[in-house]
């Protein structure tokens, strides 16, 4: 079976997922550093309250904007089994 997870505080994993999938993305091309610097200044801008949520996955969202869905998966998956995998907490695993 399938479940998905979403850790946006260093709750199930000790890290932050969302680097390793920049490094991912800037490696591949999928982003370059132009969509990098707008992916900074929208997360500082959702950090000072001057963004809600829901704007802020809207805007990260239109940097990624023509990628396929599948491509983006793969990738996610590339990344969890390379980077994201051993940073499970051992009581995060049990608890999932």
């Amino acid at each position: 079976e399938v479940g998905a997870f979403f850790d946006l505080d260093r709750t199930l994993i000790a890290t932050f997922s969302v680097f390793e999938f920049v490094r991912a993305s800037l490696a591949s091309g999928l982003m370059d550093y132009n969509d990098l610097g707008r992916a900074l200044l929208i997360g500082l801008q959702f950090q000072l309250g001057q963004m809600s949520f829901s704007g802020f996955v809207s805007a990260i969202s239109d940097t990624l904007k023509g990628e396929s869905a599948e491509e983006f998966a793969a990738m996610g998956e590339r990344i969890f089994t390379e980077a994201l995998a051993a940073e499970i907490y051992p009581e995060s695993r049990a608890l999932v």
